[in-house]
């Protein structure tokens, strides 16, 4: 059950408590570690993260039997079975509760916000116990659960008690569904609960007593309560808002942060297993010198699929279908579990884009994102992924673009080294590099770093006049069939750069993991990925070379996956 702990005295003795005893705990691990070897360390490592796996599993099968032991449990959780959408779960949850207020006779108002998640409704502080008792009607039915948060003390489950409210002094209550799979796999996430915050009023004056003008019968928030866009609200403005659809607070526009542009999303995906994709590039490749190549600039681990397309479709499902439309670049192939019929999505081949389709076909990623703007009605702001890249989290559009019509970049803390690119670099690192002269002889200005492996934000019409002033440029690198030591990797960098020199760009901030799933620890490094809750995307992608087996590292990935992922999206066929 979700715990809101609150700004005053015990709250912050706890937190003072628990903060304090962290730090020990943290200086004795730091201390017993420096007597360890790095493979004892290791160990210890797993070992935990291990534990926490097992702890996860131990719930979930907890939730299963809970769900399974009669009418009096079987209520406790909201079962999903396929094309689960938090954003559509929190606005349920709000329209449930607007519904329950309504007829119970509550008066409420809906406060807007900048995005789909996080729903806040204002109550008076009179209809407490009426609040209180709606809740606990819904609570035990269909996975609801509502907590209220006391100040100045900790949260309480609700107990019907108004006298105990009156007397602890309830300033909030949380709201929303326990949403878990078949399999006992927690989906919720508190992004989807409302906060339904208690507001004070100030009494009308009276005979006798003096009131500061405009405050007579006017709502205040509470200090404790969750920020939102209003701490106050007149008599005539709570009025205006109950009669409304929704009792939504009128504002007369959007939010002046809010992002209200359509956004789209493009893949780019290949299967290399594919026989007759594999007979194109070994006749494309037999006609190419590739003496002046990077060894790895065509190696078939470029091209291997692990369906990760279908998980990370289930990420932009799950946590960011606010997304307008979904484009998928490929060469002639289809995913087998996809449904193309499906109206947000479209498949797109190479023919389709390609200013110039005598080159065709490449299996160079530099040549096919250089077209991605080229697409017949995508959106003018879009986002360009990959298909190792996944959602972890409910975001907002606002993580990527800005109101004023500007795209946000990610730099990563990688710098490249001062060498003129080479075959000797890696084909990603030779990019940058011709990135970095192309800028320095544009703008004046030395690039160091690299960027994460995260969504790409693009504005469209930047990167249709960089092809207009640049047709040499663009016309070379979508005939390099492999990726080229003289190529230059436009989407994912170099717009960035041009945007922000341009002022069409900012940097931005992200809470992001990157795994390569080469590597031998790769069990060890997914494990402590899946107990992570803070980030906001993530990667898993094949860099290094090692002497793990390609199977079981395979096999390794695809449970990851199937657990982080569980839920079936939309877009596969039933």
């Amino acid at each position: 059950m979700l715990r809101v702990l609150p700004k005053h005295s015990r709250g912050d003795a706890v937190i003072s408590a628990v903060v304090f005893g962290s730090s020990l705990v943290r200086s004795a691990r730091l201390w017993f570690f420096r007597f360890l070897s790095v493979r004892q360390r290791a160990a210890l490592s797993n070992a935990a993260y291990g534990m926490l796996a097992l702890v996860r599993r131990l719930r979930a099968r907890h939730n299963v039997l809970l769900g399974n032991r009669g009418s009096s449990s079987a209520g406790r959780f909201h079962l999903v079975d396929r094309a689960y959408d938090s954003m559509a779960v929190g606005a349920d949850n709000l329209g449930i509760i607007q519904e329950s207020f309504s007829a119970a006779g509550i008066e409420y108002v809906t406060v807007p916000s900048a995005d789909a998640f996080r729903p806040t409704v204002i109550v008076r502080r009179e209809s407490s116990a009426s609040v209180a008792s709606a809740l606990s009607e819904l609570t035990g039915t269909d996975g609801w659960f509502a907590d209220r948060q006391i100040a100045p003390f900790l949260p309480t489950t609700l107990t019907g008690s108004s006298r105990f409210e009156e007397k602890r002094g309830v300033v909030a209550y949380i709201a929303g569904r326990r949403c878990v799979t078949r399999q006992g796999v927690t989906l919720s996430n508190h992004r989807e609960f409302v906060s339904i915050q208690v507001w004070t009023s100030v009494p009308f004056a009276a005979e006798g007593r003096a009131v500061a003008d405009g405050c007579s019968g006017r709502l205040f928030s509470s200090p404790s309560h969750q920020k939102c866009i209003v701490s106050s609200l007149s008599t005539s403005q709570w009025r205006d808002a109950q009669t409304g659809p929704g009792h939504f607070l009128e504002l007369g526009g959007p939010l002046l942060m809010q992002v209200t542009e359509p956004i789209d999303v493009v893949y780019t995906w290949v299967d290399g297993s594919d026989p007759l994709w594999l007979e194109r590039k070994e006749a494309a490749l037999s006609s190419t010198d590739v003496s002046g190549f990077h060894e790895s600039a065509a190696s078939p681990s470029r091209y291997s699929s692990r369906d990760e397309l279908k998980y990370s479709l289930r990420s932009v499902e799950m946590y960011a279908n606010w997304v307008r439309h979904i484009y998928i670049v490929t060469d002639r192939q289809i995913p087998p579990w996809l449904d193309v019929d499906h109206s947000k999505i479209t498949i797109v081949d190479h023919e389709e884009i390609f200013s110039d389709c005598e080159g065709l076909p490449v299996f160079n990623s530099h040549a096919i994102e250089s077209q991605l703007h080229r697409i017949p009605g995508l959106s003018e702001r879009y986002l360009y992924l990959n298909d190792d890249i996944f959602f972890a989290r409910p975001v907002s559009p606002t993580l990527f673009f800005t109101s004023s019509g500007l795209s946000k970049f990610f730099p990563s803390q990688e710098t490249l080294d001062l060498d003129r690119a080479s075959e000797r670099d890696m084909p990603v690192a030779a990019a940058a590099k011709n990135n970095r002269d192309y800028m320095l002889g544009e703008s004046g200005r030395v690039l160091t770093n690299k960027f994460k492996h995260t969504p790409h934000a693009q504005i469209r019409s930047i990167l249709e006049q960089f092809e207009e002033d640049e047709p040499r440029l663009f016309n070379r690198i979508l005939k390099s069939r492999i990726r080229h030591p003289d190529d230059l990797s436009i989407a994912s960098s170099l717009y960035h750069y041009l945007a922000y020199v341009k002022g069409k760009a900012v940097e931005g901030r992200i809470n992001y993991a990157y795994v390569d799933i080469g590597r031998t620890d790769t069990a060890f490094r997914l494990r402590r990925l899946g107990n992570r809750r803070d980030l906001d995307v993530f990667c898993l992608n094949l860099a290094a070379v090692s002497k793990a087996s390609v199977d079981e590292n395979n096999r390794v990935v695809q449970n990851f996956l199937n657990e982080r992922f569980p839920v079936p999206s939309s877009f596969e066929l039933l």
